[in-house]
């Protein structure tokens, strides 16, 4: 059987037994393999090969390696075991197998190997009581929600991009439910759509459209923090409509982070 046959027909099968877990998971796989068949062939019709489908299972796996290592560090086990069941639910696609065993060493390593990534959830820098966190390679909306879930203070979240095909009002419906949200600063060519969303389902959290360039930004974010929040920068979408890449971006706003004065 095809790598994608079996994987649409396991969503038919966790619709039907009401698997919430594994849903969410097979439906964000199926939308990078829709992504991908659009990028390689033009339509999303055009089946991809086994090999490019195992490829981006390896890269869907090693995201929430990086989320558990993530959750670890900031003492939320709970969610790195969410992680750690959405990688043996994608783990079946992969052409040989591991353990349960096997899989539960692989996780503890990574998690004693953990030294920290760059554009990675990563800490920048403390001004009058508020933290900045540079998460710049979130470029897709589930990373930003883990990212969020990994604080337990009053986020302060900087959000958009280029869209490149996620399901909008889906996104804002679950941020909406983040209780730790205080504000979002929307930037990028996502803003007007994604703020069409928000006015529709009405947050308690402010949302506000950010500045042209990245140092308006962030003075703006600082404005709207007080002591012990945390200013997230975690676009949830591609870089390519304000930067280089999702790396420039990050670059770009630890420079402005690094120069931003103290009020």
């Amino acid at each position: 059987m095809a790598i994608l046959t079996q994987i649409e027909n396991d969503l038919k099968t966790a619709l039907k037994a009401r698997d919430g877990t594994t849903v969410a998971t097979v439906r964000v796989l199926l939308a990078e393999i829709r992504n991908q068949q659009i990028a390689l062939h033009g339509s999303k019709d055009e089946t991809l090969k086994d090999e490019h489908i195992v490829a981006l299972v390896r890269q869907e796996i090693k995201k929430r390696r990086e989320a558990i290592q993530l959750y670890q560090q900031g003492k939320r086990p709970e969610l790195a075991e969410k992680e750690k069941k959405e990688m043996e639910i994608l783990s079946k696609y992969l052409p040989q197998q591991i353990s349960a065993e096997e899989l539960e060493k692989v996780v503890k390593q990574a998690i004693k190997d953990f030294k920290g990534l760059e554009h990675h959830l990563e800490f920048v820098r403390e001004i009058t009581g508020v933290k900045f966190y540079n998460d710049s390679a979130s470029t897709m909306p589930q990373a930003t929600l883990a990212a969020i879930r990994a604080f337990q203070n009053p986020v302060v979240l900087i959000l958009g991009g280029v869209n490149k095909g996620y399901d909008l009002e889906e996104f804002v419906k679950e941020l909406k439910a983040c209780r730790n949200l205080k504000s979002i600063i929307l930037i990028g060519k996502t803003a007007p759509e994604l703020e069409k969303f928000f006015n529709k389902l009405n947050p308690v959290f402010k949302v506000v459209r950010g500045a042209k360039n990245i140092s308006g930004i962030t003075r703006k974010a600082k404005v709207l923090s007080r002591r012990g929040d945390t200013i997230l920068f975690s676009p949830g979408f591609a870089s390519f409509d304000m930067f280089k890449n999702s790396k420039d971006r990050g670059g770009k706003f630890k420079e402005a982070i690094l120069t931003l004065q103290a009020a």
